[in-house]
């Protein structure tokens, strides 16, 4: 008891001065708050602390000079406590014990600074309560020191207060003065029914039902919630005093805000001495949330229920690893994130150090629903850090936003301890999303803070396309380069022509460019890009029509783009693809450039990303994205192979011309820039037609077949003199078949397939009725001596074709 003693014999003034943190910001305009617990005991003085509150908030403000506060109490006190404190510059708050030896009831401490006009409330309340005096009371303790001195710090919800990472030693004495002595003794001992109750401060109403839990050795006991200012009503707990009146106990409130215990008992007389009661109450203190859940709509919930695990399975797109993960939305989509205030449970703080483990699930904790019902407004923070990409990986961070969160005020944002905000991120990949609130209700160790781990995936709003347009090739280019129409072409060496993806957020101007569509984010393959096949040249046929082209496409290769946009996505068109000018009548025309834009009717990601006009409109057949390849040096030239007849004797070989012409405009002449056309044997069918009766060497002869040609006696050898053509012309000769081996050996191309460009309407027929009239094979006639004329020909007229 000796240092209750020394505290009780204090005359002089002690100044406890407590750094502030911060100035205020409210109104300008000061008050003096003042606090303490009452009951005090005769035996042992009282802490009282005063602290600088703005007017409008009520928080503390530090003072830019030492300030004097002078100190009056009513009714008046011992002598020799003191008159006035002084609260040092640059801080807020100042302490100092209050003594009385005798018993009395409501004393009114009177805080003044009359030099700034600032004074306390005097109206009696939170700011401003009595303090009382008595023989007898019960004492909350703390460590070992009355409340008074320290305090009941601030408790987690739902964790019990001897519990790290914050743990206290409480303490219920029950205490009273000696009369002779006048030092502190213990009131009762041993096991005893106390009433305690627990009183909702901050917010002024607690929650619907009963959250507070109270250990003493012997008993546990859910203790009765009383409103701010409402007459008690308590429970009974049976605790065990030791023989110093003390008795230790637990707390465990599994809500929030700011409460204060009580503690009552009436000692009944026992003769000689009189009845008493035994009163007493702890400092405010504060409960703080063990942390924020933040849920999507409900989909975290999910996820932890359909196999106790956050996982992202089936439907529960929240959660990703990373780009393998399911996608959630699209950058810069809003959604909407859910914050529930939580209590404590075992399973999410491992070790427990008052902080949800990383993707602890508290989707099943209890909510603490007097969270957000304080008088006073404070703001959640919200806040991301990028999971992937990483920023090594070339990631950024990006912007996240979310809508305001009130706590507590007129306007709060939490019902039942549960609040919404609309959130929305600009980039690809997974962020974990927290929420904080720093300070609770004033308190710098209770600070709350939640997160929701690896959020997402998230994926580009749209793409947009630019094209690098290459340039297109010929098909031969051994003099003039040119192609036929109908004969495929490419593009030139080293100019095929490309399409760069942009990922983009929602809009289009150079800001809205996504960043983070990298590595395996990117989600676009060789298959994502779909050409329109069937195109249409600016090219003008016999009609005025244009000309209807053909395209056929292989698959693009994928890179990214350069130092800087590395997020872009290059498609560079094959070498192998082709292009194909319809060839009909309506394309007998002069020959011309190629004038051919490119179609992408789509393109799409495996996420169903899909590109757009620029417009907010998706590309389509219907809206196309086009670009125009160069055709400098291109040249297309409507051709046909001929076949002339060759007249001779058989004593010497014959030559057969066999040549490649094109349409000037006016008139075929030969395409003396042919050096490319391949004619080969089988390209060739030979029949002889015998010009007498015996012997009748008349035979068709099988496709292919050129040499060792009978006729009559004697026999003769095709062969192809230029193959590829030269100057557009074949150089066909037949050997001499040798005297008086006479006959007409009728030549026709074959294998149309591979000189398709090259046929034409010799015969004026349709030979498929499909209104391709360009549908026949060349043929000629080479005789060799004299040539009568067969028996069944009554007229025999000699033409080329």
């Amino acid at each position: 008891m000796s240092c209750v003693r020394s505290l009780f014999a204090l005359t002089v003034l002690s100044i406890l001065l407590a750094a502030c943190g911060g100035g205020g910001g409210g109104s300008g305009s000061y008050h003096i708050a003042i606090s303490h617990t009452t009951p005090g005991v005769t035996c042992e003085a009282t802490l009282i602390t005063l602290t600088l509150h703005d007017d409008d908030d009520h928080s503390p403000v530090a003072v830019d000079a030492d300030k004097v506060v002078a100190l009056t109490y009513s009714p008046s006190v011992d002598a020799g406590n003191p008159t006035s404190v002084t609260v040092q510059d640059g801080e807020s708050t100042a302490q100092f014990y209050l003594s009385q030896t005798t018993d009395i009831g409501q004393i009114d401490i009177d805080a003044d600074n009359s030099s700034d006009g600032i004074s306390d409330p005097d109206d009696h309340g939170s700011e401003d309560p009595y303090i009382e005096f008595r023989d007898t009371a019960f004492l909350f303790y703390a460590d070992g020191n009355p409340v008074s001195t320290t305090a009941i710090g601030a408790q987690i919800a739902g964790l019990i207060s001897s519990s790290n990472p914050s743990s206290q030693t409480l303490e219920l004495r029950a205490i009273e003065t000696d009369t002779n002595t006048k030092a502190c003794t213990s009131a009762i001992t041993g096991t005893e029914t106390v009433q305690i109750a627990y009183e909702c401060k901050n917010p002024t109403s607690c929650s619907s039902t009963n959250r507070l839990s109270f250990s003493s050795a012997v008993d546990t006991e859910t203790i009765t919630r009383n409103n701010d200012g409402a007459t008690l009503s308590y429970t009974d707990v049976n605790m065990s005093f030791d023989s110093d009146g003390i008795a230790g106990f637990t707390v465990n409130y599994s809500d929030a805000g700011q409460i204060k215990l009580y503690a009552q008992k009436v000692v009944a007389s026992a003769s000689p001495n009189p009845g008493y009661t035994l009163e007493g109450s702890s400092n405010n203190f504060v409960v703080r949330p063990f942390g924020f859940d933040i849920d999507f709509s409900d989909l975290r919930s999910a996820d932890w229920l359909d196999n106790s695990a956050l996982d992202g399975t089936a439907s529960n797109l929240t959660y990703a690893t990373g780009a393998s993960g399911t996608a959630y939305l699209k950058a810069e989509e809003g959604f909407l994130g859910t914050l529930s205030a939580v209590v404590w449970q075992s399973a999410d703080d491992s070790p427990i150090d008052g902080i949800p483990d990383t993707n602890a699930n508290l989707t099943d904790n209890v909510v603490a629903e007097n969270f957000g019902q304080e008088t006073s407004a404070s703001s959640i923070t919200f806040s991301h850090s990028l999971i992937a990409p990483t920023i090594g990986d070339g990631g950024v961070s990006g912007t996240f936003t979310a809508s305001a969160v009130t706590v507590g005020g007129g306007s709060s944002s939490f019902s039942s301890g549960v609040a919404t905000s609309t959130m929305n991120w600009n980039e690809v990949g997974v962020i974990d999303i927290t929420g904080s609130l720093s300070d609770y209700l004033s308190d710098t160790s209770a600070d709350i803070t939640g997160t929701a781990n690896d959020v997402g995936r998230f994926y580009p709003d749209h793409f947009v396309l630019t094209s690098s347009v290459g340039g297109y090739g010929n098909a031969c280019a051994t003099g003039t380069a040119f192609s036929y129409i109908g004969q495929s072409f490419g593009y030139a060496s080293s100019s095929e022509p490309s399409v760069t993806v942009i990922p983009k957020r929602s809009g289009n101007d150079s800001s809205a460019t996504i960043n983070n569509y990298l590595g395996d984010f990117k989600k676009l393959t060789t298959g994502s890009i779909v050409m329109d096949t069937a195109l249409t040249s600016a090219n003008a046929g016999v009609d005025l029509s244009n000309l209807p082209v053909t395209a056929t496409y292989s698959a693009p290769t994928l890179s990214d783009g350069g130092s800087g946009s590395e997020s872009n996505t290059i498609l560079t068109f094959n070498s192998a693809d082709t292009y194909t000018y319809t060839r009909t009548t309506n394309a007998l025309v002069a020959p011309f450039s190629v004038a051919l834009s490119l179609e992408v009717n789509s393109l799409t990601d495996s996420d169903g990303v899909k590109a757009e006009d620029g417009s907010d409109v998706d590309i389509s057949a219907s809206a196309p994205f086009t670009f125009t390849p160069t055709s400098t040096g291109t040249l297309q030239r409507f051709g046909r192979l001929r076949l002339e007849n060759a007249f001779g004797p058989e004593t010497a070989a014959l030559n057969v011309p066999i040549n490649v012409e094109y349409y000037t405009g006016s008139d075929f002449i030969r395409n003396e820039d042919d050096g490319c056309l391949v004619l080969a044997n089988t390209n060739l069918d030979l029949e002889v037609t015998d010009d007498d009766s015996a012997p009748n060497d008349s035979f068709n002869y099988t496709a292919g077949i050129i040499t060792n040609i009978t006729i009559d006696s004697g026999t003769t050898d095709g062969s192809i003199g230029n193959s590829p053509f030269s100057s557009g012309t074949a150089n066909f000769n037949f050997s001499a078949p040798g005297a008086d081996a006479t006959a007409a050996i009728e030549i026709q191309t074959t294998d149309t397939s591979a000189m398709s460009w090259l046929l034409y309407n010799w015969d004026g027929v349709d030979q498929g009725s499909d209104l391709d009239f360009l549908d026949d094979n060349p043929s000629s006639t080479a005789i060799f001596g004299r040539y009568r004329g067969h028996d069944k020909i009554l007229f025999w007229r000699e033409e080329s074709n």
